[in-house]
């Protein structure tokens, strides 16, 4: 049996499995010859590469953490705004591949819709844990 839309509850790891499909589609998009050749695999595309995988590390960690003082509840927001940052630096570095190498456009859609999933699911994810745990904590 099926749940009605707005009767559904959100997967409590739904950034990691969104930054999950972001860092698939990444992969095979450096990997891809046709779109990226050898020579920037070893500049923009590691860089494109090292901020996807310590993106997806970082929610893993910070989903790890469940905060029993204030320095873990601080560490854990701190992690997930360290995550926000990455995904700030990756939007710089996918605007630099798709002008620098006229990627094409679709696929460039699909990377970016990918990217703003996960960078709006880490937002809402960091809003509702810095509400929680500020009343939690008391900083």
């Amino acid at each position: 049996m099926s749940v009605l839309l707005n009767h559904r509850s959100e997967n409590k790891l739904q950034a990691y499995v969104d930054t999950l499909r972001l860092v698939t589609y990444t992969v095979r998009m450096c990997e891809n010859e046709h779109i990226f050749p050898k020579k920037c695999r070893w500049t923009l595309c590691s860089k494109i590469l090292e901020n996807c995988f310590d993106s997806l590390v970082k929610i893993k960690q910070a989903n790890k953490i469940r905060p029993t003082t204030a320095e873990q509840a601080k560490f854990r927001l701190k992690l997930e705004l360290q995550i926000l940052l990455n995904f700030d630096a990756l939007w710089t570095l996918i605007d630099i591949a798709a002008n620098a190498y006229e990627l094409p456009k679709e696929k460039v859609g699909i990377w970016s819709q990918l990217m703003l999933t996960a960078d709006n699911r880490v937002m809402a994810w960091r809003k509702n844990d810095a509400a929680a745990l500020k009343k939690e904590f008391d900083f």
